[in-house]
């Protein structure tokens, strides 16, 4: 979550040592409460979040996702490690609104040369409907081979049939809309990816296909690295 990067937006609080490569705790918790401020003020149920720093020296060695719940006023958190050393300690995570639980987290192989990547799951019952369990992703492929993505899918898969359970998947998936791996995977888990131009998303409940509105998709100013993206979802009346 947090890149503790030099070409910071405005109100961020650039790293003091390394030019900027580095924050010291204070600088992190400053730039963490941004985040916090903007998703206390959209209230969503549950946010995916990735790259947050658990443990890591660059960051000053304290939980990011954690602080982000309790600045944020979210109840729940959960946090995976998909890569661990002696300096580092990040991996993907949920935060929610609602109860969570059966959380599991996977880190996939780490590859040469460069961070391990991996997934968080955890199941949430959906708001105003108690009877259907939902299996929330939050998902960080590998950013450098097409085959190494591939074989992180197929992990995904096999660990998600398992649950049996409808599931959003959301995250970095490092690869655009027309990546093989990624129409294998949507066949695989009966996924349906978001139509820009009906604003629509088509999923699964109680053995039948429903259409859910999206009533809204925003990508918001970069409050990271990378854009940040709401939606909202409806059931179908």
């Amino acid at each position: 979550m947090q890149h503790a990067r030099h070409d910071t937006e405005p109100g961020a609080r650039p790293g003091t040592r390394l030019g900027g490569l580095v924050q010291s705790a204070e600088d992190a918790r400053a730039n963490l409460s941004r985040v916090a401020k903007v998703l206390e003020r959209e209230q969503s149920h549950v946010v995916a979040l990735q790259e947050v720093d658990n443990n890591s020296v660059w960051n000053g060695r304290f939980n990011h996702g954690a602080y982000i719940a309790r600045e944020a006023s979210y109840a729940h958190h959960f946090g995976g490690q998909h890569h661990v050393s002696e300096f580092l300690d990040y991996g993907t995570a949920l935060i929610s609104q609602l109860s969570m639980r059966s959380a599991e987290t996977f880190a996939f192989d780490r590859p040469l040369a460069r961070p391990g990547k991996g997934f968080v799951v955890s199941t949430v019952a959906w708001p105003g409907a108690d009877e259907l369990e939902v299996d929330l992703v939050s998902l960080h492929l590998d950013f450098l081979s097409s085959r190494k993505r591939s074989k992180e899918l197929r992990e995904l898969v096999t660990a998600l049939t398992a649950r049996s359970r409808p599931r959003i998947v959301t995250g970095n998936f490092n690869a655009g809309m027309g990546a093989r791996a990624l129409a294998e995977v949507a066949a695989a888990l009966d996924l349906h990816t978001w139509e820009p131009d009906t604003g629509h998303i088509t999923y699964r409940h109680s053995g039948g296909a429903s259409t859910g509105c999206w009533s809204r998709a925003v990508s918001s100013s970069r409050l990271t690295a990378c854009w940040t993206t709401w939606s909202r979802i409806t059931m179908p009346s």
